[in-house]
């Protein structure tokens, strides 16, 4: 079975075996899911062999990408004129899939091992499909990132930090303040370029972290926010240097690969000369929200 998904207007297919039980387990693609006969940037094909992809003798390690205990690892190598990552789901532990890419990232094969799909649900195949989705639209003024967005006066406020600092807990701070504020996504939004309206958007997407939050929405960015937490509540506009840093940390992209650092750093520096971004410390209550939302509207005015 092969279905087709469009997500800030990127179109990619997923194809398994009708029996794999995976299928019940992605209902966070179906707002996504769209008929075939758009063109494609990539293509996930999930075998329903379980052995290993991975050749030492023939790959060469790349990197290896691993923050926080809780956060998943991810190995990078160059295999067969290709791409080759192994994927665990937090930093210390076991492989749970291989995924094996063509250069470009059009075509890609994953493995997903014995009993991973038991303890891991979907995991293996969310993984697979962001990583190809982040490197494959690199170069087209896409940014995956790592941020909670809320709608508010149909403009978007994007709230960025590491993980723990707060930003689902700010955005909930905003709905709870404001009642036409709504959340567009909670983990992992789409920031990207329309080239016909001159203006970046974000986009609601089907990866959101813990927050079931799967909105296949758009609206315009008012502005980005960095959340750092401190015993006040206090907003200032950062300079483009701080404004470049906080956002270029809060994108998804194979910076190891020239042609794709290129265009995550074209598109990183197009959005912050364009849109504004804020530093936020904060407490974790409304009064910070109604702070950042005045400094926003007072630089917009």
């Amino acid at each position: 079975m092969i279905k087709h998904y469009t997500v800030a207007e990127h179109t990619f297919s997923l194809e398994m075996s009708d029996t794999c039980p995976v299928w019940q387990m992605l209902a966070n693609y179906n707002p996504f899911e769209v008929a075939a006969g758009t063109r494609e940037l990539f293509c996930l094909h999930v075998l329903s062999d379980t052995t290993p992809i991975f050749k030492e003798s023939e790959a060469h390690h790349v990197l290896t990408d691993s923050s926080d205990d809780d956060m998943p690892r991810i190995e990078l190598y160059e295999q067969g004129g290709g791409y080759l990552f192994r994927v665990a789901h937090l930093k210390n532990a076991a492989v749970c899939c291989e995924m094996e890419t063509d250069s470009d990232f059009s075509s890609a094969r994953l493995v997903v091992f014995e009993n991973a799909v038991r303890h891991l649900g979907r995991f293996p195949i969310d993984n697979a499909l962001m990583l190809l989705y982040a490197f494959s639209t690199a170069r087209m003024k896409t940014l995956e990132m790592h941020a909670s967005v809320v709608i508010k006066d149909g403009r978007c406020q994007l709230f960025l930090g590491k993980s723990g600092t707060g930003k689902s807990t700010h955005s909930r701070q905003w709905l709870s303040l404001f009642s036409d504020a709504r959340l567009l996504n909670d983990d992992n939004p789409i920031v990207r370029f329309s080239e016909t309206e001159k203006t970046w958007y974000a986009y609601g997407s089907p990866w959101s972290g813990k927050t079931p939050c799967y909105v296949n929405d758009k609206a315009p960015i008012a502005a980005f926010v960095l959340i750092k937490q401190a015993p006040f509540n206090r907003c200032r506009l950062l300079a483009l240097p701080e404004a470049y840093a906080a956002v270029y940390s809060s994108t998804s992209g194979l910076r190891c690969n020239r042609r794709m650092a290129d265009g995550l750093y074209e598109a990183v520096a197009g959005v912050v000369t364009t849109v504004p971004c804020y530093g936020l410390e904060c407490l974790p209550n409304t009064d910070a929200a109604r702070v950042c939302y005045n400094e926003i509207q007072a630089h917009s005015l």
